[in-house]
Order: C-alpha cells, then sequence, then structure tokens
C-alpha cells in the first residue's frame, strides 16, 4: 500500500499521520503522537519500522520547531536505513499552514478564511482568498503575549473572513475561547486538531513528489482528507458551513481534542507502541467466513385464478365542433382632431403724437418807481451832496 508520512517535532515529542495513497489526500491511516524525555535514548528505527509496516512510503514531510534539530537529524537518519528509499522533504511550518489553509478554504467553499495553527513555540496566522495566501509567523515568549499578538492580527485583517478555524497543538481550545469573546465571525475548532502541521507536512511532501513546490504556489486542486481535520469541528458560534463541509459539525457542543499518545519507551526496549490502527493496518484481523444462509422454503403452489374480463369502455362523446368566433364589428376610426382658426386680431395703432405744452407765459417784472424826495434830489445835484 502506498503511503505519505507525515511529521512535526518539537524538543519534547513527536507527532505522525500517515495517509494512504500518493497524492496526500488519502484516507488516513493513522496518527499519533509520543513523548520523547530522552532524544539519545530514542530509537528512530524502530519506531519508523513499527510505524511504516509493510507500507511503501512514497514521501515524508518533516517539520520541526526550534530546538527539535537533534530529533530531526535521528529520523532523517532513520529513514536512510528503513525508509526504503523514500524522499523525504523538509517543511517550514509556514508553508505547511499555507497548504493547510487553502485546502480548508477549498472544501468549505468559504470566500474568505484565516486559519490559525497554535504550536507551543509560535502561532501562524494565514488569510486565504480566491486570489492568495498571506502568512504571518508570530514568535513570542509567554503564552500570554502571543494569544495578544495573534488576536490583534486577525482584528486586522481586512475585509472580514467568512469563517475563523484554530488548530494546532498549542492549546488552540484556549485561544479558540478568547476569540470567540472578541469577534462575531464563526470560530471553528477540530477534535485532532493538534495533527494540523503534520497534516500541512504530508501534502506538501506528496505535492513536491509531483513537480509543484510548496512555497510558489499553496493552492491546488481538493483535499478531500482534510475532513479529517475538521471531521468533528466545533462551531461554537452561529455558522452555515455544515452543508458545505458535509462533515460533522455541530453548534453548541464542544468536544476535547484527542490525545492519542503512544507508550513510553521501556528500559530493555526503547522501541515505541504504535496506536492501535497501525497494528490494525499491519496485522489485519482475520474474518470469519459468512455464514450459510437457511435453504429457501419451497414454494406454494398458487391456485389458477380465472381472468377477470375487463370492463366495457363507454365510448367517448365526439367533441362539439369548433364555433369560429365572431369577426369585432367595424369601428371607424374617430376623425382626427382639426385645429380652430385662429381668430383675427387688428394690430394695435401708433400712438398719438402729443407736442409737449409751451411754457407758461411770465411777463416781465416793472422795476419799482423811485421815490418822490429820490427824483428831486436826483434832479438838485446840490442838494445831493448834503445828503
Amino acid at each position: 500500500m502506498d503511503l505519505v508520512l507525515g511529521l512535526s517535532m518539537t524538543s519534547r515529542d513527536i507527532r505522525w499521520v500517515l495517509v494512504e495513497g500518493t497524492t496526500g489526500e488519502g484516507a488516513p491511516v493513522d496518527c499519533g503522537a509520543l513523548e520523547i524525555p530522552d532524544v539519545a535514548a530514542f530509537d528512530a528505527e524502530s519506531f519508523l519500522e513499527e510505524l511504516l509496516g509493510d507500507g511503501v512510503v512514497h514521501s515524508v514531510g518533516l517539520t520541526c520547531a526550534q530546538g527539535a534539530e537533534a530529533l530531526l537529524a535521528k529520523i532523517r537518519d532513520a529513514f536512510g536505513v528503513v525508509g526504503g528509499g523514500a524522499r523525504l522533504v523538509e517543511v517550514s511550518d509556514v508553508d505547511a499552514t499555507k497548504v493547510l489553509a487553502s485546502g480548508i478554504r477549498d472544501i468549505t467553499g468559504n470566500n474568505f478564511v484565516v486559519v490559525i495553527v497554535a504550536e507551543p513555540e509560535a502561532a501562524i496566522v494565514a488569510a486565504v482568498d480566491a486570489q492568495r495566501v498571506t502568512v504571518e509567523r508570530i514568535d513570542r515568549p509567554g503564552f500570554g503575549p502571543r494569544i495578544n499578538a495573534v488576536s490583534a492580527a486577525v482584528d486586522s485583517v481586512r475585509p472580514r473572513p467568512d469563517s475563523i478555524f484554530v488548530l494546532g497543538s498549542g492549546d488552540a481550545e484556549t485561544l479558540a475561547s478568547i476569540l470567540r469573546d472578541e469577534t462575531a465571525r464563526p470560530v471553528i475548532t477540530a477534535d485532532e486538531a493538534e495533527f494540523a502541521l503534520t497534516r500541512g507536512a504530508a501534502l506538501v511532501s506528496a505535492r513536491t513528489g509531483t513537480g509543484a513546490a510548496s512555497s510558489a504556489n499553496p493552492r491546488f486542486s481538493q483535499v478531500r482528507v482534510l475532513s479529517s481535520v475538521l471531521a468533528a469541528a466545533v462551531v461554537v458560534f452561529v455558522v452555515s458551513v455544515s452543508l458545505a463541509l458535509g462533515l460533522r459539525l455541530t453548534p453548541n457542543s464542544i468536544e476535547q481534542p484527542r490525545n492519542t499518545s503512544a507508550e513510553s519507551h521501556a528500559e530493555s526496549k526503547p522501541a515505541p507502541k504504535s496506536a492501535p490502527i497501525a497494528e490494525a493496518a499491519a496485522h489485519p484481523p482475520v474474518l470469519a467466513p459468512p455464514a450459510v444462509p437457511p435453504p429457501a422454503p419451497e414454494a406454494v403452489p398458487v391456485p389458477e385464478v380465472a381472468p377477470v374480463p375487463e370492463p366495457e369502455v363507454a365510448p367517448m362523446p365526439e367533441p362539439a365542433p369548433e364555433v369560429a368566433p365572431a369577426e369585432p364589428a367595424y369601428v371607424p376610426p374617430a376623425p382626427e382632431p382639426v385645429a380652430p382658426a385662429p381668430e383675427y386680431v387688428p394690430p394695435v395703432p401708433d400712438p398719438v403724437y402729443v407736442p409737449p405744452a409751451p411754457p407758461a407765459y411770465v411777463p416781465p417784472v416793472a422795476p419799482p418807481q423811485p421815490r418822490l424826495r429820490d427824483r428831486i434830489i436826483e434832479k438838485i445835484p446840490l442838494l445831493n451832496r448834503f445828503h
């Protein structure tokens, strides 16, 4: 059976998801987590032998957090021994989140979504629309400052997303609860949210095998198996994507994320115990042969019944002859209205010229007559001297 394997590592544990097929989009065969208290004592070869079983690994996607370089080197060396020539692809958490976010948008049918992958060391916020994927990696020490930075990043996304998906192994439930109080958008979590980066790494490795670089174009046709990440998704706020998802989305019911951890290594034999699903895949149970069905009872002869004569059908009455509709009476058209002849209005005569009135005659004023005394004095000049 062809398989694609995704592994995500931190300084203290390793998570895996084993997918059927060569595209990374098949049904999950196994997934789980294993705590590794001592990397030096970890037997990576025995772990991979028990995990892979008889399957043929097509590609392996490896993503690791800061501080997990020693564990990554052990896994890489072990694949050189027991991997059967499987192609190893190291995937950053940003590229894994890009592919995962694009697939979630495709299967939900939303136009614009925000996907948050919260890990213990960092948080990745991806905003996905039809044209592009924008990713921001928030790497801040301390859970509180990181949560505040994630909340601010989500609040700054424009336009507002249709839905917000909170995944990851770094207390995604607490982050989802905080976002529900701060936004009116649907906030969705998942039962297997802790395997988000693991599934993203598997998808990137499979696509890299077909020649599609993960960082160049994170979009792909359809991701059917992302339903394994969202199969038990919980919509806490009112959301209408259940029909588009075709998944078991249930509002107002919170399921605790499943934490599948393998048993610790024994001191005598450090090989890990794989999950029950892996054991079932390596050793399929023997099915009991199907029970022989009892013999069919003998058929009881059915007495012949005389055929019932068909009732006579009365002839259908002939349809009434069609009567041609009477032609409508001719109504002569109304005469066109004739405009009345305009009445003759004689022209207004020119106004009669009225000459202005001549000015009234004012007779000259006669000078006053001199007094007698004055005339006498004028006549007698000598008297004028004594005047």
